[in-house]
């Protein structure tokens, strides 16, 4: 929807940290950026890790206010032959990583004057076209519902 997303003038002056699993794909983004973005390896379907990662970036960078949520992960998966393995990796991923984080850091964001957690969807969480993709369909509507609770909530 229109307006719900900052411009890209509200990210001017902005410092930028980035946070991928990938750390040559972070090195290479933070490159790219052109002024060496810090950056952190964290898998969100790792929950365990979650909590000592927030810790490490409050510590570093304490006026973080901005999150935003684009983890995720797409798999097929066949119903007669379904793997729960990578369904449930697939569940930590895309919705057990992003409410950690978000629960984690909403102390500190509460905390600022304006602060703001963006959860990135998809339009495949409302009009489920992708039959291969049960899990991702369903966590994507997880990830949007909740979201909205979450928001009216605070």
């Amino acid at each position: 929807m229109p307006g719900l997303l900052p411009t890209k003038r509200f990210f001017e002056g902005k410092k930028v940290i980035i946070v991928g699993r990938t750390k040559s794909k972070l090195q290479a983004a933070s490159k790219e950026l052109g002024h060496a973005a810090p950056y952190y390896t964290l898998d969100t379907g790792d929950i365990s890790s979650i909590s000592s990662f927030i810790e490490k970036v409050m510590k570093d960078h304490s006026e973080v206010d901005y999150l935003i949520n684009n983890a995720g992960m797409q798999r097929p998966l066949d119903n007669h032959n379904f793997d729960l393995q990578k369904a449930d990796q697939e569940i930590d991923i895309n919705i057990r990583g992003p409410m950690h984080l978000t629960i984690g850091l909403l102390p500190h964001f509460k905390s600022k004057f304006s602060a703001l957690n963006v959860n990135v969807s998809s339009v495949i969480g409302f009009i489920p076209i992708s039959i291969i993709n049960p899990v991702y369909n369903g966590t994507k509507a997880w990830l949007h519902f909740w979201s909205m609770n979450l928001r009216t909530q605070s």
